[in-house]
């Protein structure tokens, strides 16, 4: 839907002028009481004045005093009545003392909405005139600029950005072609003169401007607007926005055509320097997940960030520090200098501790942001320059917080030599480096834990393997329906600190059994003769003698023991493997910690995303919720839900590598800006790809653009062809989006937009999920 832009009765005068600036036409815009808004060159020079005092005079006042009329009767001639034009000759008296003569053309547009201010054609009649019939074409050409297309043209290009104006005859050769237009093609005057219009545009867009142009001869169009390509004099294409419109005398003949020209070159050129500055972050991030991803410790990351630095940034020195969360001082772990593409690392044990100050580093810990400083010395920042004795000092810092899980773990610093060293882009690189190395550092955390308890559990493991060659369980034998010990091996008596235990009952033994149902265990298996057999079984024993009760985890074999048919006793086996289930249970608890942090670094994203377009600020989370209600009700396993709900979040995040000017456009996008849009789904699967636990969730950003009918994009994929999960998604995303406010328009009612959806099954959307999300409706 396209965006109408509301307009502004002050913006209209402005527009005019923009257009009108440069004109050869002297013009005035005046308001009701006669005083000058806006005044061009042309006029400045006819009257003999400055700009600036046309702009503080009256437009009646012109008149020399010793002329013929006063200011009253020339307004009162002007302004009463029924008439909008009044033309009259007045004498002027210019600042050199010349005396001209001076026509005035009013033209009283001020209870016209769209122009509101008196418009006055300034002409110098002292010189000789033109002939009749070009003052003709002129005035005619003058009336249908401001009474039919003018403004409908300027409201395509609010901001004056208009250039050139050119005029064609009905045949389609130049009548007239301003001087920068041969400066943008390369050609002088004779020379594009010579060459018709259609012979200098391109191959490709021949046809089209045949076709534009006869629906202005026909009537059908009174104006209208196209990108085209010239054909440049070295054989280039030059890009441009052209707005046509067809003058016409006052009966209505066609006369010649108006054409205003813009050139977009530059934007062009800005789009594809935008698409590759973001392609090289892409490849610096990339390289640089790879690098921390690969490394084993905390030094491998830190000289991965020093590579990223030094070939990307113009930084000299770099440092990374931790903040002791007890003491509230940051300790630096790793700092390099940087010099002609080498650097020389920095015994961090001869940089002090900092407190917490005013400086870039406390800042970034402090505002969980990051912290720009043009100029050190300047500002009289405090903080530590990285440099040995003999380096210059720090001019320039940019500081970015470590943060993983809302903890920050301390912060990344480059330092420069230079004022204003650091800019946007380096500012957005950092920051994803430093989100990729706080996950890689409480990776390496995490996993060293592991390693750890790992270790242990392993080493215990061992241990036991070699006792069960001499003593393989704890083992003991119970005698009667009081279950007393009769005999036990050394393991038994370990357990229990070598207190007695033979002849002994074992609820004497361990009292705190019974309350664990143990007893009733062993009550079972003597009365019946069924063995029992528990894995991982806890039991809180009192292996001290001390009253407290410790948590144990075995491994028991309850067998009854049989003399005959009758059952005499139980042989009780147990393997202790507390030390492996406490390893397993904290390598979990790590492993958990460790999505987790995924988890938040994705909604981080989502959130990033969210801030960049705050038109559809909260989307993100309430796509997500529906998708994951939506594909349960679709059977989708459990364990698929974690990539859906991942790729959900992250579905508009190619959107990153979109520029702002075409991202936040408040108006309908044209055919090279969609185009441009339309990459946001490669930039998200060229983003995502590279990032292997992310690579199960790739479908929803990729994919879910997809139609069922196969005319969505980027690989135009129909019916099944396209992941379910894409396909399931595409459904809650646009029912989101029309339910949902915009600038150019409310938010749908649900009652409509669910109607909407269901006008789109089979076409749009996949029938299934259409009518999974109908049903998921209707319950609330």
């Amino acid at each position: 839907m396209g965006r109408q832009a509301e307009r502004d009765d002050h913006e209209v005068p402005r527009r005019y002028a923009a257009l009108l600036g440069h004109g050869r036409e002297g013009m005035l815009l005046a308001d009701g009481d006669g005083s000058i808004q806006f005044a061009n060159a042309a006029a400045a020079h006819i009257t003999g004045r400055t700009l600036g005092e046309l702009r503080t005079t009256n437009v009646f006042d012109l008149a020399a005093h010793d002329g013929v009329h006063a200011h009253g009767d020339l307004r009162e001639r002007v302004l009463c009545g029924t008439r909008t034009e009044h033309t009259e000759v007045v004498a002027v008296r210019r600042n050199d003392g010349i005396m001209c003569d001076v026509e005035l053309r009013f033209e009283d547009q001020l209870d016209e909405p769209t122009v509101r201010a008196l418009l006055v054609a300034v002409t110098d009649v002292s010189q000789p005139r033109r002939e009749d019939r070009d003052a003709r074409e002129r005035d005619t050409h003058h009336r249908h600029v401001f009474d039919h297309d003018l403004d409908r043209i300027l409201h395509t290009a609010p901001d004056g950005s208009i250039a050139l104006v050119a005029h064609t005859d009905l045949e389609g050769n130049w009548i007239e072609v301003p001087p920068a237009l041969c400066d943008l093609l390369g050609y002088t005057v004779n020379e594009l003169l010579a060459s018709p219009p259609r012979e200098i545009t391109h191959p490709d867009d021949r046809a089209e401007d045949v076709r534009l142009d006869r629906r202005l001869l026909d009537g059908r169009a009174t104006s209208y607007e196209a990108k085209k390509r010239y054909i440049h004099k070295d054989g280039s294409s030059v890009w441009v926005h052209v707005s046509v419109a067809l003058a016409r005398e006052e009966a209505g003949t066609p006369l010649h055509f108006v054409v205003f020209i813009q050139d977009e070159t530059a934007e062009r050129t800005a789009n594809d320097r935008a698409v590759q500055a973001f392609a090289r972050l892409l490849r610096q991030v990339t390289d640089l997940a790879e690098r921390v991803g690969l490394a084993t410790d905390h030094a491998g990351i830190y000289r991965a960030l020093l590579e990223l630095a030094k070939t990307t940034t113009p930084a000299d020195s770099l440092s990374v520090s931790h903040l002791d969360a007890e003491t509230g001082l940051r300790r630096y772990v790793f700092a390099a200098e940087i010099a002609a593409g080498r650097y020389v690392e920095v015994d961090v044990g001869t940089l002090p501790p900092m407190p917490d100050n005013d400086s870039p580093q406390s800042r970034a810990v402090r505002e969980r942001r990051t912290i720009v400083a043009n100029d050190m010395r300047q500002a009289e920042l405090v903080g530590v320059d990285i440099g040995s004795e003999d380096h210059e000092r720090a001019r320039s810092s940019l500081t970015v917080p470590l943060i993983v899980l809302g903890d920050v773990l301390g912060v990344i610093e480059l330092q420069s030599t230079k004022t204003n060293a650091f800019g946007d882009e380096h500012r957005a690189k950092l920051q994803v480096a430093a989100s990729l190395a706080a996950i890689a550092m409480k990776n390496v955390d995490l996993l060293a834990r592991e390693r750890s308890a790992r270790g242990q559990a392993e080493i215990e493991s061992s241990r036991l393997k070699a006792a069960l060659e001499q003593a393989p369980t704890l083992t003991a034998t119970l005698e009667g329906p009081d279950h007393v010990f009769v005999t036990k091996n050394e393991k038994y008596a370990q357990l229990f600190g070598g207190r007695p235990l033979i002849g002994r009952r074992v609820i004497d033994v361990m009292p705190e059994i019974e309350a664990q149902g143990f007893i009733a265990i062993l009550d079972h298996v003597y009365e019946t003769g069924e063995s029992f057999v528990g894995r991982e079984v806890p039991l809180h024993l009192g292996t001290r003698g001390d009253g407290e009760l410790e948590l144990h985890y075995f491994d028991v074999v309850y067998q009854p023991l049989r003399d005959d048919a009758s059952i005499e006793g139980i042989l009780c086996q147990a393997i202790d493997i507390t030390a492996q289930v406490q390893g397993r249970k904290e390598a979990e608890k790590h492993h958990h910690d460790l999505r987790a942090a995924y988890d938040e670094t994705i909604e981080g994203w989502a959130r990033a995303l969210d801030l960049k377009d705050e038109e559809t600020a909260g989307h993100s989370q309430r796509v997500t919720v529906l998708t994951i209600e939506l594909s349960r009700r679709l059977g989708v396993p459990e364990d698929d839900l974690v990539h859906i709900r991942r790729g959900a979040l992250l579905h508009d995040m190619g959107k990153m590598g979109v520029p702002d000017r075409v991202l936040l456009k408040p108006a309908s996008l044209d055919a090279g800006e969609r185009a441009i849009m339309q990459q946001h789904t490669q930039f998200a699967y060229d983003f995502l790809y590279p990032i292997e636990y992310l690579r199960p969730a790739i479908d929803i950003p990729f994919c879910h653009h997809e139609r069922w009918d196969g005319s969505g994009y980027p690989r135009g994929l129909a019916g099944e062809e396209i992941p379910l999960a894409a396909r399931i998604f595409t459904v809650v995303d646009f029912f989101d989006a029309l339910t949902s406010n915009r600038p150019y328009r409310v938010a749908w009612p649900r009652v409509e937009a669910r109607s909407f959806i269901a006008g789109g099954r089979g076409k749009h959307f996949d029938p299934r999920a259409v009518d999974a999300f109908l049903e998921l409706q209707s319950l609330g």
